[in-house]
């Protein structure tokens, strides 16, 4: 079933993505690393392999073949 209703892994901007590098706590025990590489998002866990994480659109992300799902949201500043 994941095939037949596979979604689109679109190319974003590398100026789009580079705002979404850096390092993220999951869970107080998951800390994941983002890195950009060939045009896509990489998710790098400590003890685990590289990650692909495709885009869905510009702020929404997925694993291929897992039912994880990112949505990247600022933080409105004072």
């Amino acid at each position: 079933m994941q095939y037949a209703f596979k979604r689109p892994c679109l190319k974003i901007d590398d100026k789009i993505l580079e705002q979404y590098v850096g390092e993220y706590e999951v869970r107080s025990t998951i800390h994941l690393k983002l890195e950009r590489e060939d045009n896509q998002l990489v998710g790098i866990v400590p003890g685990s392999p590289k990650i692909t994480i495709c885009a869905e659109t510009e702020k929404d992300f997925y694993i291929n073949g897992q039912l994880s799902n990112i949505h990247f949201q600022k933080d409105k500043t004072v």
